[in-house]
């Protein structure tokens, strides 16, 4: 029985240290470099500052706080008052007004008609149904005005249109007395010259026949009067549609004239007006991102924020967790980018969480020595996800936290560790140094 229970210890005990040399050949160890480190969000910490600064109306977060993409932070109070902002309205909807009445006079001698009344210029000036309803006493004036400056323009032309009008008629009737006269000096001349036959045999007297030739002459006069006459009424005719012309671009020229300079206006006002709703959309600041507040650098309601300056700081959230760590330098020869690393957190009360899996990303090409003398590499370490758990709880990774960070520099079998010693001694064997 003795020799049964010492057979099977000497068994137990070769399988055990067969099982051990089997593991030893198989297993392997990691070799890690260890840091520490710090948790920086990938996304930078965003500083928000205010173009015009102003004057703190109220401070709507704290540090600390969690705040969301559009989350109020800080609210200043508006420079510019309301009632500025309803003045520049008031004065840009009677300009655009004014501008669309100019328009219609630039255009409304091109369909003039002399009979045209109020109603055909109210017809012409087409408004907006949003001035119509807001602006009925102004939108009335333009009418009436567009109707007093088209009705005076109308008078004017028709004036001169009466002129033409006379001119053409006298300019008949001066033909039709040319052509009679005409008629009449033939019939002078046939008497002239019988007159002339009749005063050879003495058969009629030289007075009679000199009051045929005053007769001729005077009616000759007549025809030239009239030639002269026909001529300055197509004189008179050529100046009153000059004159005609020049009414129209007179107008026209005035309504341009108007037109743009209101139009300049206009635009001056337009601009005041973006730069007053900009400012006063800025009154609010606003977070940029998701994240945390870091730092406010107003915190007294009714201070005075300068132009240009830093209100507040922003911790994203959006964005991988990045770790920046101290590499020492005697690891330097061991670590490498790429390679794998394992992260979990150093303070007391969530040490005990999980950890998480990163990849080292970066290592500054020189080394950097701290305030105290401690010389060291920088190097940032990119984290897959941003919190950790344990037993079924939670912990998310905020900025600033203190990590431990475990370099993978690389593996090595279990059997190395026994054999290392025989190597090394045989390597180092029969050597006086």
């Amino acid at each position: 029985m003795a020799v049964l229970k010492s057979y099977r210890f000497g068994v137990a005990t070769f399988l055990f240290f067969l099982v051990t040399v089997i593991w030893s050949f198989i297993g392997t160890l990691d070799y890690v470099t260890v840091t520490q480190g710090v948790v920086t969000p990938s996304n930078k910490i965003k500083k928000i500052q205010h173009l015009e600064g102003g004057i703190i109306r109220s401070i709507l977060v704290s540090e600390g706080q969690r705040v969301e993409e559009g989350t109020p932070l800080i609210e200043l109070e508006a420079t510019k008052s309301e009632a500025e902002l309803n003045e520049l309205e008031t004065r840009l909807t009677a300009l655009q007004i004014d501008l669309i009445r100019l328009e219609a006079e630039q255009k409304a001698d091109k369909q003039m008609d002399a009979g045209e009344g109020k109603e055909v210029g109210r017809r012409r000036l087409v408004f907006p149904e949003k001035i119509r309803d807001q602006y009925p006493s102004k939108v009335e004036k333009a009418v009436s005005l567009f109707h007093i400056r088209n009705t005076a323009l109308k008078n004017r032309i028709l004036a001169q249109k009466n002129v033409v009008q006379q001119k053409k008629q006298d300019m008949e009737e001066i033909k039709q007395r040319i052509i009679k006269n005409k008629k009449y000096s033939k019939i002078l001349e046939e008497k002239i010259k019988i007159s002339e036959v009749l005063l050879k045999d003495d058969l009629s007297n030289r007075l009679e026949h000199l009051i045929y030739l005053e007769q001729k002459i005077g009616v000759e006069g007549k025809v030239n009067e009239d030639y002269w006459s026909l001529a300055k009424s197509k004189t008179v005719i050529s100046e009153a549609e000059l004159r005609i012309k020049t009414l129209k671009d007179a107008h026209r020229e005035i309504a341009a004239t108007e037109y743009s300079e209101k139009s300049n206006a206009y635009e001056e006002l337009r601009f005041r007006k973006s730069r007053l709703l900009d400012n006063r959309s800025r009154t609010m600041i606003r977070s940029p991102v998701g994240g945390r507040v870091k730092y406010l650098y107003y915190t007294t309601v009714g201070g005075v924020v300068s132009p240009g300056a830093v209100v507040v700081e922003i911790v994203p959230r959006a964005g991988q967790l990045m770790i920046e760590g101290r590499l020492p330098v005697n690891e330097k020869a061991y670590v490498e980018v790429g390679q794998s690393v394992k992260v979990r957190l150093t303070a007391p009360g969530p040490a005990g969480f999980g950890q998480l899996d990163g990849r080292l990303d970066y290592i500054s090409a020189d080394s950097i020595s701290d305030q105290n003398g401690l010389t060291y590499f920088l190097t940032r370490i990119t984290v897959d996800g941003d919190s950790v758990s344990y037993n079924g709880k939670s912990y998310q990774l905020g900025a600033g936290e203190s990590v431990e960070c475990r370099i993978l520099t690389g593996q090595r079998r279990i059997i190395d560790y026994f054999i290392e010693p025989f190597w090394k001694g045989a390597n180092e064997a029969l050597r006086e140094r």
